[in-house]
């Protein structure tokens, strides 16, 4: 389990969009997953992004509190009149995406540079 107080993912801007690439393999204790949250609400919150694509391509599992974590996010830079994608899940991920309807927050893309298009038009 990484430490939940450790920075959860890398961010990088890549045209008018801010790419956070999740670094843990799996989230599945609460605690990193509210501690995600925190870190991505920053991104919005303290450094004004609005446009973000999380990038999943190393995350093999995320818990139930980890897709509400995400779909928080949506829902916060909808509020801001920002906009948010997915990309790279595995399957499995998506699975879980699809039964939670997170697509109704976050479009998924195949690929970084479809989300990060879409979030930049």
């Amino acid at each position: 389990m990484s430490d939940a107080f450790e920075p959860q993912f890398v961010a990088e801007d890549v045209n008018q969009a801010t790419v956070a690439r999740l670094k843990a393999r799996e989230i599945r204790h609460p605690e990193v997953a509210v501690e995600l949250g925190s870190q991505l609400r920053a991104l919005v919150e303290q450094h004004q992004r609005t446009r973000i694509v999380v990038d999943l391509q190393d995350t093999r599992y995320l818990s139930s509190t980890a897709f509400a974590t995400l779909l928080n996010l949506g829902r916060l830079l909808q509020q801001h009149q920002g906009k948010m994608a997915l990309c790279n899940l595995d399957p499995d991920v998506m699975i879980g995406a699809r039964i939670i309807g997170i697509a109704q927050v976050a479009p998924i893309f195949d690929s970084e540079d479809e989300a990060v298009a879409h979030v930049s038009a």
